[in-house]
């Protein structure tokens, strides 16, 4: 026989709501998210770099990093911020960068922070520990293009002038910043005719600001007598003139003596114009007259211009137009007209 079992009946208990409130939470605030990146990878840092970081912290009064050799960041010159991060050191102090893209944040390759953040895209970093920061002119983004230039001589190019066979040297001025060329033929590597090759370059480029060479003693891979003959250079000639141009803003400054490392910028692209001149010497070489070698350097200036200065995307049809140093200088997209398969001489 079933029992029927009554089930008691709920009591209702008269709660006040008042006296339990509701919490509510707000939405954190930009600060909140910046601190709780930098904990993360603080976090990350200490697990991954362990000793990398005691180093650092026991080092933090002096500017050189107390890792060792065997250390996986020992190539990325380690520095660590006022937040305790470890980031990438490097030659950019100068730039007019904010800090985080002057010095990145260090993360290890296998960890899950990484793979969320960042990812390595190509090649590995270049080792320059034994060379100092990039200069100001260098870096400096905010300046018309030649304002801080370098220039050099290279050459000789023998001509034909009637029977006679002459010496011509080309100078070569770079813009430091966006890396253009401008080029011109100089009969002598005496000072007047380094002058007029100057006069000719700031009649056609404008004023500038600074202007860089190296000293005589210091061209890599020049000949004995353009070696001696730049090193006889009169600089008190030059700054006469530059005084009575009305250019007292411009200065001449020689790189020191025994650092050929510092006309790098300069240097690289000689060797560029050279790999360009060579195929069209080489064809037309003996026909070569003043006339014609002005010209060749007028078409090695517009092809050298016309090269991208970023491989980013290169090879992508769908990606936008590489920026070139001709952009810069003529506002154009459209490079300079092909030459003439054929050489004339008139």
């Amino acid at each position: 026989m079933n029992r029927l079992v009554k089930r008691p009946k709920p009591q209702i208990l008269n709660v006040d709501l008042h006296e339990f409130p509701i919490k509510t939470y707000q939405r954190p605030t930009v600060e909140d998210l910046r601190q709780a990146e930098i904990e993360i990878i603080r976090q990350v840092q200490s697990t991954s770099f362990e000793r990398e970081v005691k180093c650092l912290l026991s080092q933090m009064s002096t500017k050189q990093s107390a890792i060792g050799r065997d250390s996986c960041l020992y190539r990325l010159s380690p520095v660590i911020d006022e937040n305790g991060l470890i980031r990438v050191g490097g030659r950019l102090n100068n730039a007019s960068l904010n800090y985080g893209s002057i010095h990145p944040i260090v993360l290890p390759r296998k960890c899950h922070v990484t793979k969320l953040s960042c990812r390595k895209l190509r090649g590995s970093v270049q080792d320059q520990r034994s060379m100092s920061d990039l200069p100001f002119d260098r870096v400096d983004a905010c300046t018309p293009p030649f304002t801080y230039s370098g220039v050099d001589f290279f050459g000789p190019f023998h001509v034909k002038e009637g029977r006679k066979d002459l010496k011509r040297y080309g100078v070569l001025f770079t813009c430091l910043t966006c890396r253009a060329i401008h080029i011109e033929i100089a009969n002598t590597l005496d000072t007047h005719s380094f002058i007029n090759a100057l006069r000719r370059f700031l009649s056609v480029r404008g004023p500038i600001r600074q202007l860089r060479s190296d000293r005589g003693t210091n061209f890599v891979g020049a000949e004995r007598e353009l070696r001696e003959a730049v090193s006889e250079m009169n600089n008190d000639k030059i700054t006469n003139f530059l005084l009575k141009e009305g250019c007292d803003t411009f200065l001449f400054k020689f790189n020191v003596p025994s650092a050929s490392h510092m006309g790098g910028v300069w240097e690289r692209q000689i060797r560029t114009v050279r790999n360009i001149l060579s195929g069209l010497l080489h064809n037309f070489g003996g026909q070569l007259d003043d006339e014609a070698l002005r010209t060749f350097a007028c078409e090695v200036t517009a092809i050298v211009n016309s090269r991208p200065l970023s491989v980013e995307n290169l090879n992508d049809p769908l990606s936008a137009e590489p920026l070139t140093p001709n952009h810069l200088l003529t506002m154009k997209t459209q490079g300079p007209p092909p030459s003439s398969r054929e050489f004339h001489k008139y």
